[in-house]
């Protein structure tokens, strides 16, 4: 376990280094009652969260003043999160989803003034509150490089849940998996 965390360590130290400007931030939006503003570059992205009458939860995003993407899930949460790499001008945008615990991301690439759905991000992190084990939101614990012309996707928490409540669930280190997104789209790749 501890050479895999030093490999880690010096693969993130190696990316901060080599492709500083490559690097995926966090950016802090605007918060006014049920409406969320993010600003990528010189444009804002708009995102207004509601409840319906028959209890979906569904959220708008207005990109450039247009409707560009309706998400819509019976009783969940959403908690939004953009990483934005301002020399690329590109961001990726999160919609973590949460019932009783997290159910993952909805991820989306924004680009050229395009929001673009690239899939869910299966993934939920492990974390230990209260004395027991928790699912709970991924993304801060989430790092994001842009590597040749891939960009990769790691976390940074010593265990994940992959397809949380799926048949397919199973708990691994999460120093053993990372998503590449390339041509559109959203791949595991396990070490």
């Amino acid at each position: 376990m501890k050479k895999n965390v030093t490999f880690i360590f010096l693969f993130i130290l190696f990316c901060n280094s080599i492709v500083a400007q490559q690097r995926y931030e966090l950016i802090t939006p605007i918060q006014n009652n049920d409406t969320i503003i993010y600003t990528l570059g010189k444009e804002n992205l708009k995102i207004c969260v509601k409840k319906d009458v028959g209890g979906l939860s569904v959220a708008e995003f207005f990109y450039r003043n247009d409707l560009k993407y309706i998400s819509q899930d019976e009783g969940t949460e959403f908690n939004f999160e953009i990483f934005y790499n301002k020399k690329q001008n590109n961001a990726f945008l999160f919609a973590h989803k949460q019932l009783e615990y997290s159910r993952g991301c909805e991820t989306f690439f924004i680009e050229k003034n395009i929001i673009t759905p690239i899939g869910l991000l299966p993934v939920a992190a492990y974390i230990k509150k209260d004395k027991t084990m928790e699912y709970t939101n991924i993304l801060p614990y989430l790092s994001i490089v842009k590597i040749s012309d891939r960009i990769l996707m790691s976390f940074e928490t010593p265990l994940v849940v992959l397809y949380p409540s799926t048949k397919q669930e199973q708990i691994v280190e999460s120093n053993k998996i990372f998503y590449i997104f390339s041509n559109n789209k959203l791949e595991k790749q396990e070490h």
